[in-house]
């Protein structure tokens, strides 16, 4: 009696440490699988977000191009104008000088 009774609570107990692995393998599973679509969805957001970035950084990129051609163009106009009257300048030096060595020249004689 005690062999049989000994090995029916033996039997219960894999029994039971079965349906205890079984059910803790479906929970994980199923965590998993939780898991699995939250990060799906966080993945999306981020992909989402990323593009949104991107997207924004374009334009950004487009007006600051823009405001550099703008930029270069104004600094062009301004070298143009200071040529002009660094040339001016030196014109009007040379016929300073010109006058000066004239004057002394003739103050020679």
């Amino acid at each position: 009696y005690k062999r049989r009774t000994s090995s029916s609570k033996k039997k219960i107990q894999k029994a039971f440490q079965s349906y205890k692995r079984r059910t803790s393998s479906s929970n994980t599973k199923r965590q998993s699988s939780e898991r699995v679509a939250e990060l799906q969805e966080e993945n999306i957001k981020l992909k989402q977000q990323s593009s949104e970035s991107v997207s924004k950084l374009r334009e950004e990129n487009i007006k600051l191009k823009q405001q550099n051609t703008e930029t270069v163009s104004k600094l062009q106009e301004e070298n143009i104008k200071l040529k002009q009257q660094n040339t001016e300048s030196v014109s009007k030096l040379q016929e300073e000088s010109y006058k000066r060595r004239s004057s002394s020249s003739n103050n020679k004689f």
